[in-house]
């Protein structure tokens, strides 16, 4: 990370020092996104922040930089960009009378271009304040891995959980989850319902697929309620057997 965005993330170092770039009210229709690994959007909790937004303002600034003078990419601030153009959407709505459509947000312009890793823990501390999915924290978490390609795996996996402000304990856990087929990762969720996957029930899958993919495939397919989701859990061994027995295709 360059010397000068380091400055945005000290907040332990005591020596006073200008953060580098320029606030700036930036009118909406300047503002692009830049890609980033929310892709889950919580639409109410956007509609809260366009009615905090458009009441007492803005609080925090996004961070980006200006490409041009009509352009700015914005590095973080997604949901206030969305809940600043659904505004304009509310405006007049029971839960908005007498508020204004948010026409401008506030940006911390950098005054360099940001490489990769340095966008990649802009997003991480943004995203912070309101968790990603699991499926968004997969991909987050794929994407940082490949980049540190080339570091041995004990260092690889404390520099990607350093930089996505994770501990290395989550970081094993949403590697594992990678190992998974995807129609089997889509499944998995923190407070699993119906056929969904528990994060321990993933790991037991994990270990599982390294060496019987199709079993697990077989084994997952029927964890189709919580109860057999439980049974799983406390016979994995005695569930398998059942899973060969119903399926004879398996192997």
């Amino acid at each position: 990370m360059s010397e000068s965005l380091a400055a945005l993330f000290d907040a332990v170092e005591l020596v006073r020092h200008p953060v580098p770039g320029l606030l700036e009210c930036v009118p909406l229709d300047q503002l692009e996104l830049a890609p980033n690994h929310r892709k889950a959007i919580d639409q109410d909790g956007i509609h809260r922040l366009a009615h905090m937004l458009a009441s007492t303002g803005q609080l925090t600034p996004c961070i980006g930089r200006r490409m041009a003078d009509d352009r700015v990419m914005l590095y973080a601030g997604q949901r206030r960009l969305l809940a600043a153009r659904a505004s304009h959407e509310l405006a007049g709505s029971p839960d908005f009378e007498g508020l204004a459509p948010v026409t401008s947000l506030i940006v911390l312009l950098l005054d360099h271009e940001p490489g990769d890793d340095e966008i990649r823990r802009i997003q991480a501390q943004e995203n912070a304040r309101e968790p990603l999915s699991l499926r968004d924290q997969q991909e987050q978490f794929r994407d940082c891995w490949q980049a540190r390609a080339g570091l041995p795996d004990a260092d690889r996996i404390a520099v990607v959980c350093a930089d996505l402000g994770i501990t290395t304990g989550k970081g094993h856990s949403l590697r594992r989850q990678l190992a998974l087929p995807e129609a089997i990762r889509e499944r998995i969720a923190e407070r699993p319902a119906g056929d969904q996957l528990s994060v321990r029930m993933a790991h037991r899958l994990a270990d599982m697929h390294d060496v019987a993919p199709e079993l697990t495939e077989a084994v997952a397919a029927r964890v189709t309620t919580g109860e057999l989701h439980d049974q799983a859990l406390r016979d994995l061994g005695g569930f398998v057997h059942r899973t060969v027995v119903e399926n004879e295709h398996v192997y």
